[in-house]
């Protein structure tokens, strides 16, 4: 008899640090959509089904966001007799990678494995909560960004039954101009597109000046100076993944796609 009241402690144990687990937010991307760290979304743990809201606000203006800015955004999740909120949300490339840096906003929020989620009891309002950010666009980007998040409205019983989840999307285009390309007559890159190599030739050759490759996701992959004197260098693209990049020298920037 004393054997099975302490199995039944340790289980009860398990059991809440679960649910102690499942309040702190949630690290792997729960926002509903395929392409995160995990396929799926709160109602994975949270049953009952769809149900409540989820609405995005941003400051992004109407024409696009430019790389390099920082905007606000609030996520509002509700739904009447609510008592305890949750979310995920990721700022995402068509491809589904995290674009730019999500950075909370209040003590309602932190960011895990570059997405944002709730605290523990970060959420703790009735009938609806508002979680804040802030995003960083990527230094150099080439399309747009889409937001995705799934909102969890919960009762707050200590279960995960009951609740309730809503996503949504909403995707914000690049200001026009923003990708710098006009690039004729201060520096060429050929072939483009390429599949081993590229060449690199800048116009004026009075002073030593750094290049530099991104990836669409913001990763430096390649740098160099071109010393004083210096007009061309020949860049190896064995080594990186088939996509587009982003070539960089002074205040411009163009294109390149590796095949």
């Amino acid at each position: 008899m004393k054997l099975q009241k302490t199995a039944f402690a340790l289980t009860s144990l398990f059991a809440i640090g679960l649910i102690s687990l499942n309040l702190t937010g949630d690290p792997t991307g729960k926002t509903g959509f395929f392409g995160n760290t995990v396929s799926s979304s709160c109602r994975n743990c949270h049953s009952s089904g769809a149900g409540g809201s989820a609405t995005l606000t941003m400051n992004i203006p109407s024409q696009g966001f430019t790389p390099g800015q920082t905007y606000q955004g609030i996520l509002t999740v509700s739904k009447p007799g609510a008592a305890l909120f949750g979310l995920n949300l990721a700022a995402q490339t068509s491809s589904n990678t995290n674009m730019g840096t999500l950075v909370s906003g209040n003590t309602r929020t932190q960011v895990l494995q570059s997405q944002l989620t709730h605290r523990r009891n970060g959420g703790l309002f009735n009938d609806s909560c508002q979680f804040s950010f802030n995003w960083t666009a990527p230094a150099l980007a080439s399309g747009p960004v889409t937001f995705k998040w799934n909102g969890l409205s919960a009762n707050n019983n200590g279960f995960d039954t009951g609740d309730f989840t809503a996503n949504g999307s909403q995707t914000f285009a690049l200001a026009p101009n923003a990708s710098n390309e006009m690039t004729q007559g201060i520096f060429e890159v050929y072939p483009n597109p390429t599949t081993e190599l590229i060449n690199f030739k800048r116009f004026t050759i009075d002073k030593a000046e750094a290049i530099e490759i991104f990836n669409l996701e913001g990763k430096l992959v390649y740098r160099t100076t071109l010393l004083h004197g210096m007009d061309t260098v020949q860049i190896s693209t064995v080594p990186w993944s088939k996509g587009i990049y982003l070539v960089k020298y002074n205040d411009f920037h163009q294109k390149i796609e590796v095949k």
